[in-house]
């Protein structure tokens, strides 16, 4: 009888076990499904930001379907009409130069040297490099850039503000007066 006693425990310390290892984005879902449960008509879900950071992270990354997509970019991006002038911006303009096509072979060479632990990793840089072109008609909205909005609902925007405009900037929640 004790072996039996001692099975049942062995088995039910396996199902928590099992049970506490539900991975990052299946817990989003569960998140998800209980507010739903709560307001059926919901679209927009809450659900803690370490949470969301870590199902972001547990994307696995996919060498094919990464150099397809940046194969697929190269051309798309072809018909940029400011890209010829990108890398060497004409006198006078403030912003810095970007390379759309050396920053696609940079982040080429890193995907096949391994350099990518995740899918969001990638996408992250592949952001940061349309975001270098300073237009804001020239976008990329990737799926796991915009899955998540990162809000502080309960605090509010932090704002930096220099309170003499010469004085290093300091931090403050937006409409709390100090």
């Amino acid at each position: 009888m004790v072996r039996f006693h001692q099975a049942i425990a062995g088995l039910l310390l396996c199902v928590a076990s099992i049970a506490s290892a539900v991975e990052p984005c299946g817990q989003v879902a569960e998140y998800q499904q209980e507010q739903k449960k709560e307001a059926p008509d919901v679209s927009e879900f809450k659900i803690p930001a370490h949470l969301a950071h870590a199902c972001l992270l547990s994307v696995p990354f996919n060498l094919n379907s990464t150099l397809r997509l940046l194969d697929g970019l190269s051309y798309f991006w072809d018909s940029q009409s400011t890209k010829g002038w990108l890398p060497n911006p004409p006198k006078g303009y403030d912003l810095p130069p970007t390379d759309l096509d050396a920053g696609l072979d940079k982040i080429r060479q890193k995907a096949l040297s391994g350099g990518y632990t995740g899918e969001y990793m990638f996408q992250l840089d592949l952001h940061a490099l349309v975001a270098s072109v300073h237009d804001d008609h020239f976008y990329l909205n990737t799926d796991l850039i915009s899955i998540f909005s990162f809000i502080r609902y309960d605090v509010g925007s932090l704002v930096s503000l220099s309170l003499k405009g010469t004085d290093f900037p300091r931090l403050y929640v937006l409409g709390r007066s100090h």
